[in-house]
């Protein structure tokens, strides 16, 4: 799913309501902080992002061990192994 303009703009209005990111923009001309706000929410998706396919592989992997499809190492590497849903 893309974002759109209009979600770029209101996240822009949104950090801009912020005192913190409020008192940088007013002492400051550069434009780099526009900028940061547009990247910090970007970095925010991916983090988000990546949250959730965690969770979606835990889940495979939770899944595949009950039919003996994960070898243990790779669970335990993981640490999403079988170990939330009472099994080991």
């Amino acid at each position: 799913m893309a974002t759109t303009a209009e979600t770029l703009l209101t996240r822009v209005h949104l950090t801009g309501k912020s005192v913190y990111w409020c008192n940088i923009f007013k002492d400051s001309d550069d434009p780099t902080f526009v900028f940061l706000s547009y990247f910090w929410y970007a970095v925010y998706a991916w983090d988000e992002a990546f949250d959730q396919l965690y969770k979606h592989i835990c889940h495979l992997v939770r899944s595949q061990s009950h039919v003996g499809g994960c070898s243990k190492s790779f669970c335990r590497n993981l640490k999403c192994s079988t170990q939330s849903n009472g099994t080991q």
